[in-house]
């Protein structure tokens, strides 16, 4: 599969990250702020080809115009001030520490299986740190 047509069914998966503030006030959280929900895509590993699909996925998301994405800069800063590499965020404690910081509803991972040729995505709600869908 092309790195373009993953994009593309990337960004119908991550549609499902409107409903995030609905999935956070549902489990108890305070509803969050009018307006586009916030996303930051983080790769959960260093593989090139993972690289390129968050590159890619970030720009088709960015230019729906339905959610914010957080710039990847503003991750890795956060990530390296917290001292806290990608992987590590299987913590629910720590998803819910960066989502708060990096003010962002849900967390997208990305992730190149090594077993196989495919890639593995994880959308995790930041209020509760609850995975959301796989």
């Amino acid at each position: 599969m092309t790195a373009e047509k993953l994009c593309r069914r990337l960004v119908a998966f991550a549609a499902t990250a409107s409903l995030l503030p609905a999935f956070h006030v549902a489990s108890g959280g305070e509803a969050a702020a009018p307006g586009k929900p916030v996303i930051a895509i983080i790769a959960a590993d260093t593989n090139q080809q993972t690289q390129v699909l968050l590159d890619l996925l970030t720009v088709k998301l960015s230019q729906g115009g339905k959610m914010d994405v957080v710039e990847r800069k503003t991750i890795e800063k956060v990530l390296a001030e917290q001292k806290i590499a990608a992987a590590g965020l299987m913590d629910t404690d720590k998803r819910i520490l960066i989502g708060k910081i990096l003010r962002a509803n849900g967390l997208l991972f990305l992730e190149k299986d090594s077993r196989r040729d495919r890639m593995k995505v994880k959308l995790v709600e930041s209020g509760q740190g609850f995975q959301v869908s796989q």
